[in-house]
């Protein structure tokens, strides 16, 4: 009896086991599968309208003189007087005397030609009363036939006048002569180099110093050809053009850890293309430029610097104005339309600098630019906009 206790109570424990799995497996509940809701990503979007946009064309150059030249003595003779300031870096004004030659012999010339032609006018006097008789005689003889020049004096009086003449040549030519010994600055200006020392005998044609103005200075900034159509430029490319309509350029510099400006406007337009990089320039005046720039503190714009330079362009009227950096694929843009929904815009791009597009047109009403990263685009996603932070703009 024990033994069968012993078999039939597990035996029991499984067959009730197996019954009540089987009610459990007969009376389930089935679960109902949940839907699937898709939640639309977030991105971040700014506000598009249509501005009027003045464009800023940059570029960059070199300060140079307008005005340089080289000085030159016209006379032989020893160098008297030089000035102190004809020295590398020296400033002069206009007529300031530069350096003065031993004028003694062409004060001598001048005296000697003073002569010649004192002697010429004495000469002509008396070929001029001897005409003068001859034809009273021959009036005399009542001749009526006409009287050979040769009998009038009519030859010596014509020599005694261009005798008359060449002394009087002589004479201005021994004065100029005279006044090249003194070598007068023609203009306000600044020594680059010198040549000549007190004491020192110059030759005729030697160069004794390279000057420049220091009135107005010039800047050629090259430029794409592209950018010509951008600024406002007279279609006359005369002088009186470009001051009636002047363009006006910011020149920058740097000194150090200091930025400074200098105002200029546009005087020239390049006559070529540089067959090299196929680009053109304009040339910028600035007045003035060693009298400081734009700021009280400017130090003066001097030949040689290399500036930046920001040129006034033309306003566009009604466009789009968006980071560049927010481009897509260079000429397209992510966009929000009014239903939430992610587009690709195709885009009319007028122009491009280190920061923004100027767009003329490829959004359509309602959108919004999308300024988040998205890594695959889908036109027509839904999306779920929010107006981005100052930083996301930039």
């Amino acid at each position: 009896m024990d033994k069968l206790g012993k078999i039939g109570l597990p035996l029991l424990v499984v067959v009730g086991s197996v019954f009540a799995f089987g009610l459990m497996i007969k009376f389930r509940r089935t679960a109902e599968p949940s839907p699937v809701v898709s939640t639309p990503p977030t991105v971040e979007v700014r506000s598009l309208e249509r501005v009027d946009y003045p464009f800023v064309i940059r570029s960059q150059g070199t300060v140079e003189a307008a005005t340089s030249v080289r000085l030159v003595s016209q006379v032989d003779g020893q160098a008297l007087e030089v000035n102190p300031a004809l020295k590398k870096g020296g400033f002069f004004s206009r007529g300031d005397l530069l350096v003065q030659l031993d004028e003694r012999d062409y004060k001598l010339a001048v005296t000697r030609a003073n002569s010649q032609v004192a002697a010429a006018k004495l000469r002509l006097a008396t070929a001029e009363a001897e005409a003068k008789i001859a034809a009273e005689d021959w009036e005399e003889l009542g001749r009526r036939d006409a009287a050979s020049p040769l009998l009038l004096r009519e030859p010596q009086l014509m020599e005694a006048r261009a005798s008359l003449a060449a002394a009087e040549a002589d004479l201005a030519k021994a004065e100029l002569d005279l006044e090249r010994t003194r070598i007068v600055a023609p203009f306000d200006g600044r020594v680059s180099s010198a040549t000549v020392d007190p004491g020192q005998f110059v030759r005729r044609g030697e160069q004794l110093a390279a000057v420049f103005g220091v009135e107005t200075v010039e800047v050629s900034l090259p430029l794409p050809l592209a950018d010509f159509e951008f600024l406002d430029l007279p279609a006359e490319r005369t002088r009186e053009a470009f001051e009636q309509k002047p363009t006006r350029v910011t020149l920058i510099g740097r000194l150090g850890r200091h930025e400074h400006r200098w105002y200029g406007n546009v005087v020239r337009v390049g006559g070529e293309v540089d067959v090299q990089s196929r680009m053109s320039s304009v040339i910028v005046s600035v007045d003035d430029p060693y009298r400081g720039g734009a700021t009280t503190d400017a130090p003066p714009l001097k030949v040689g610097m290399f500036v930046e330079a920001e040129i006034e362009g033309r306003t566009a009227k009604g466009v789009y104005v968006v980071p560049r950096a927010k481009l897509w694929e260079s000429e397209r843009a992510l966009a929000v339309d009014a239903n939430n929904k992610l587009r690709i815009r195709p885009l009319d791009i007028l122009r491009t600098d280190r920061n923004a597009a100027v767009i003329a047109g490829g959004f359509e009403v309602g959108d919004q630019l999308c300024v988040s990263a998205v890594d695959i685009p889908q036109d027509g996603r839904d999306v779920k906009p929010v107006i981005a932070t100052e930083g996301a703009t930039e």
